[in-house]
């Protein structure tokens, strides 16, 4: 496969004005599509080779959209995780040669590993027993372009793998679905979603140039209002926290639309909705 048509090359291909969010760190669009980059180019200097599946274990926004985009730049096949029991997660590293972790779950990470094959732990962070992410970013960003062999394999998750034109066609499915646009602030707090739910999605934001902002369940109502959000995506178990945030009579905060994954109770989206709420559910 060419690399202009990687999800990854056509992604960092579109990004116009998109930021990401995640606390008190910002992530500009060309911040993110040079540290991808650079991050693809250590990849390939520590090892990685097309078709090698990496473990991916960053629940963050910013965190988790770049390790999923440096793996697939360096041609290789990211593999979203949830932060299961160290004996479960390591049967799920089954097939893959590295991980990257965030700060908080690095020590999960490395029990895992020993029920796994992997290899290599990178670390968004200074984590003993560890090699720190900043530490894959060159100064000079290799020119990775056509010269680099690409899987064609793009994903890979319980549901199984895709390929980068399956991923592609992905995004432009939940544009169509969620009409997430470039005016958009985007909340995200689903992060036990589908990963090929939360990839698509922040895959959207960035291609469409919005901004996407993480946040914990229990901070929801506030970073929506403090960011003056237009949509919110949340898991169907974020529903609780959602509903006591939007009072009787329209919203306490601007997000008029809900992007709901997972499988809601009939009741809760008909409360949304009869309180002035947009809702798609995503399942």
């Amino acid at each position: 496969m060419g690399a202009a048509r990687t999800v990854t090359a056509v992604v960092l291909g579109a990004l116009r004005g998109a930021v990401l969010s995640d606390g008190e760190a910002t992530l500009g669009h060309t911040q993110f599509a040079a540290t991808v980059r650079s991050a693809a180019a250590g990849l390939v200097r520590r090892g990685v080779r097309p078709g090698d599946v990496g473990g991916v274990l960053a629940p963050g926004v910013i965190e988790h959209a770049i390790a999923v985009h440096a793996l697939t730049a360096a041609g290789a096949v990211p593999m979203p995780l949830r932060p299961d029991p160290p004996d479960e997660l390591g049967a799920a590293l089954a097939g893959a040669r590295v991980l990257l972790v965030d700060e908080r779950h690095a020590a999960l990470a490395m029990e895992a590993a020993g029920y796994s094959r992997v290899r290599q732990i990178f670390a968004f962070g200074e984590v003993p027993g560890t090699t720190p992410f900043g530490e894959l970013v060159s100064a000079i960003p290799a020119q990775l372009g056509g010269a680099l062999p690409v899987h064609d394999r793009a994903f890979r998750s319980a549901r199984g793998d895709m390929t980068h034109a399956q991923r592609l066609a992905h995004i432009a499915e939940l544009g169509l679905l969620t009409g997430i646009r470039t005016a958009d602030v985007v909340v995200f707090c689903s992060p036990l979603c589908r990963p090929e739910l939360r990839i698509g999605l922040t895959d959207l934001a960035l291609t469409c140039g919005a901004v996407l902002v993480g946040s914990a369940a229990s901070d929801l109502p506030v970073v929506a209002e403090e960011h003056r959000a237009t949509v919110a995506v949340v898991g169907a178990e974020e529903l609780p926290v959602l509903l006591s945030a939007v009072p009787r009579q329209g919203v306490s905060w601007v997000a008029g639309h809900v992007v709901v994954t997972g499988d809601p109770p009939e009741d809760a989206v008909a409360l949304l909705g009869r309180r002035g709420v947009t809702v798609t559910v995503l399942t």
